[in-house]
C-alpha cells in the first residue's frame, strides 16, 4: 500500500478517537526503496499482458493489488500507484 498497511495500532487509534471529528495521522508514502521489491508470481495469468504493455513503453497506473508487483524489476512497469481500485482515476490524471 502506498501509505502503509493497516495494522492493529491503527485500528486501536481509530477506536480511541471514534468520537473526534478529526484525527491527524502522519502519512509517509512508500517507495520501492523503502518497502523493498516484491516479486510477481511465476504463474501469474496477467504476466503476458504486463510484458506486452511494457513493450509499448506507455505510462502505467496501477493499484496496490497484484499490479503493484510489476513496479519492481524486471518489469519496472508502474509509473504510479495510489490505492486499491485507484488505477483508473490515476490513469485519467495522466
Amino acid at each position: 500500500m502506498p501509505y502503509g498497511i493497516v495494522e492493529s495500532g491503527d485500528i486501536r487509534k481509530a477506536i480511541e478517537n471514534i468520537k473526534n471529528d478529526i484525527v491527524k495521522r502522519k502519512v509517509v508514502p512508500q517507495t520501492i526503496e523503502t518497502r523493498g521489491a516484491r516479486p510477481i508470481c511465476d504463474d501469474c495469468p496477467y504476466l503476458p499482458l504486463y510484458k506486452a504493455v511494457k513493450e509499448l513503453g506507455v505510462r502505467v497506473a496501477g493499484d496496490v493489488g497484484c499490479s503493484i508487483m510489476t513496479s519492481s524489476p524486471p518489469l519496472s512497469l508502474l509509473d504510479a500507484a495510489y490505492s486499491l481500485g485507484g488505477s483508473i482515476s490515476t490513469a485519467c490524471g495522466f
